[in-house]
């Protein structure tokens, strides 16, 4: 069976995991990804099925018996590891969490892994927290990837199931194009005081984009006087971003009570360090939290 291997960076929690089938890969993307969300949440629709036995749905009691277990567990987590941490460090984490949003988010469509990663620390200082990723790691990339401990991705099989999804959670697609006929100012306001939720599309312009086109709602282009039309991948997230937040699309849609608890409980073991993280908890006979393995 077709295997390879994730992130090479061997001082992040991906580092654990040298090979592993694609479905082995999909499983655990999708449980972590359920964990993070929270039950209710329309994020997790259609992603039950990853989560305890096969096919058997449980109790309603069963499940909330459950989810309060690993709300404890994490309750735990935070009060062991909190005193561990400065409280310089903690107080700009707060800050950090009370600014992330849910209202937009990055979508990276068959790009290359250096790539995505530069963009993450975009998405950091930007306040986006989740961004979903479309098709296989097309090259491993060298680029060191601090903010990816601290921002969430999932991973899609597919553009189109990916664009359901995004659809009925109530996402307006657009795609960054060179092509495109509007700049992204005009573009942005054909869309403002109406659906506010975005999903932004980011590809690689020298593949096929026929049907990443078909699939978006709407086309923008970054201004261009010059000759070149495009700018670093990054450089050109970081200037549409800037677009959005002074439209207000970076500012609305915070994150719910439930995905900052679980935030809070990762980031406290990224900021205590992993390795130590660990041999804490095996000590105290803690878990460590599912969501974030």
């Amino acid at each position: 069976m077709r295997t390879r291997s994730v992130f090479r960076n061997r001082g992040s929690v991906t580092g654990i995991w040298r090979q592993e089938t694609r479905k082995q890969r999909f499983l655990r993307f999708a449980g972590a990804i359920y964990g993070i969300y929270g039950a209710r949440s329309k994020a997790t629709r259609g992603w039950k099925i990853w989560k305890g036995s096969k096919g058997s749905k449980g109790s309603k009691g069963s499940t909330e018996t459950i989810g309060n277990s690993k709300r404890q567990n994490n309750e735990e987590i935070q009060r062991l590891l909190t005193p561990m941490i400065r409280s310089s460090r903690l107080e700009r984490a707060k800050e950090v969490l009370s600014q992330r949003n849910q209202g937009t988010r990055l979508v990276f469509c068959s790009l290359y892994e250096a790539d995505v990663i530069a963009c993450l620390r975009t998405m950091d200082l930007f306040g986006i927290q989740f961004g979903e990723i479309i098709g296989e790691w097309t090259e491993t990339g060298d680029t060191s990837g601090g903010a990816k401990s601290y921002v969430t991705l999932r991973h899609w099989p597919d553009l189109r199931s990916c664009v359901g999804w995004l659809t009925e959670a109530g996402y307006k697609c657009i795609l960054l194009d060179n092509d495109a006929s509007m700049e992204v100012k005009a573009g942005l306001k054909n869309i403002i005081g109406g659906q506010c939720r975005l999903a932004v599309f980011l590809a690689d312009q020298r593949q096929p984009m026929q049907e990443l086109r078909s699939l978006c709602e709407l086309r923008v282009h970054l201004p261009h006087r010059g000759f070149s039309k495009s700018l670093s991948f990054s450089v050109s997230v970081a200037a549409l971003l800037s677009y959005l937040r002074s439209t207000g699309f970076l500012s609305g849609d915070p994150l719910d009570e439930g995905q900052k608890h679980l935030l809070w409980t990762h980031w406290l073991l990224e900021l205590r360090g992993q390795r130590m993280s660990r041999k804490l908890l095996k000590e105290k006979g803690l878990s460590w939290p599912e969501a974030l393995k």
